[in-house]
């Protein structure tokens, strides 16, 4: 491997399997050195289901654990108890930036998540005022629209996906298309969001229609965390996929979905992310023609000035040089403000989150009793 710089992980994940208590939060360091990271953003799924609730809360801690090493981005509280409004996502928006997240993840548009949360649409009004703020300040957004096209073909379906409950074939699903046009008449009305697409946009078989959607919104970036479809495509077609990722090298963000899913056994985790991170390291920094994620993978060999920007630069622009500090006094209030809105309701899940909130809230009154706040 030739490249030796700064490495940033823009988009990586928070969930379990890792150990409880503080080795959890240790563990984040463990990956960062196996990734050969500098600095990682942990971006937040609480609308993803209501098991996740305590997902910005978890990020606070790691935030204040190891300052100056993590980004995070915050996700919107959707899931709260009968009876109980959310909070409207503008001021969830203002809130979480102001206590010290980086940016906000959102997955209101994969299709699972699109349908429990009742089929939103994006460009209305429920959702308007986040958006404008979010323009207006320039603070990220980072965002999972769709799937792979081919979870809508049973055919052509992952083993995966199909155990996962993510086929979109059912006739229960919108087809992918709706999906495209439910956010791109956001980005028609917001045309400066700093937003980033996941998963290259779920375009890496459609070259062409990805230099379009890049030409047409020239704010939008996308990312390349696995899908890992994106690089059996991609090695389709890699002298043409190399002139893409030159033409908009500034627009690539590199990240590697790690902290996600998969295995209980720890370390078989621990090795299953550094082999992630490294068939990526192979495919944008070689020429090589070699075995990953069980298919062949043709390497695009990328100049150095362009690794660096989709290693690091181009998330910086996005996000800063640095993670943002968390206000720990802010952090808390957020965090007992959540444990009294679950407090004594019927929740799914509600012992093992109030447990979880409940050592979060004590450790962060431990910060702030040692560093004198």
């Amino acid at each position: 491997m030739k490249y030796r710089g700064k490495m940033v992980d823009s988009h990586h994940h928070m969930v379990g399997g890792y150990g409880e208590g503080l080795a959890f939060y240790e563990v984040y360091q463990r990956l960062m050195e196996l990734e050969k990271l500098q600095a990682m953003n942990v971006v937040m799924i609480p609308q993803w289901c209501e098991e996740n609730i305590s997902q910005n809360q978890q990020a606070i801690l790691l935030k204040l654990l190891y300052p100056g090493k993590f980004y995070s981005y915050a996700g919107f509280d959707y899931y709260l108890p009968e009876g109980k409004a959310p909070k409207d996502l503008e001021l969830q928006a203002i809130q979480y930036l102001d206590m010290g997240f980086d940016g906000i993840k959102m997955v209101e548009l994969k299709p699972m998540v699109y349908k429990q949360l009742g089929c939103p649409e994006l460009s209305s009004e429920k959702y308007e005022g986040m958006w404008r703020f979010m323009e207006e300040t320039g603070a990220p957004v980072l965002f999972h629209m769709g799937d792979p096209e081919t979870y809508w073909d049973r055919s052509r379906c992952t083993k995966l996906a199909l155990e996962s409950g993510w086929f979109c074939g059912d006739g229960s699903f919108p087809p992918l298309e709706d999906f495209y046009a439910n956010i791109e008449r956001v980005l028609d009305r917001h045309p400066k969001l700093n937003i980033s697409l996941a998963h290259f946009y779920f375009l890496s078989d459609q070259l062409e229609r990805a230099q379009k959607t890049m030409d047409k919104y020239p704010f939008v970036r996308f990312d390349i965390t696995p899908g890992r479809e994106m690089y059996e495509n991609f090695s389709k077609r890699p002298d043409e996929w190399r002139e893409f990722f030159m033409k908009y090298q500034d627009r690539i963000l590199y990240g590697t979905d790690n902290g996600w899913g998969g295995t209980s056994d720890t370390e078989e985790r621990f090795s299953l992310a550094e082999e992630n991170a490294q068939v990526q390291h192979r495919f944008l920094q070689t020429g090589d023609v070699f075995e990953g994620y069980g298919f062949t993978v043709r390497g695009i060999n990328l100049p150095q000035k362009v690794l660096e920007k989709i290693y690091y630069k181009n998330f910086e622009c996005m996000a800063g040089s640095a993670p943002k500090d968390m206000d720990a006094r802010k952090g808390l209030a957020y965090v007992e403000e959540m444990m009294e809105c679950y407090r004594n309701t019927e929740i799914p899940y509600y012992e093992k989150e109030m447990e979880l909130m409940g050592f979060i809230q004590r450790e962060i009154k431990a910060f702030i009793a040692q560093e004198n706040l």
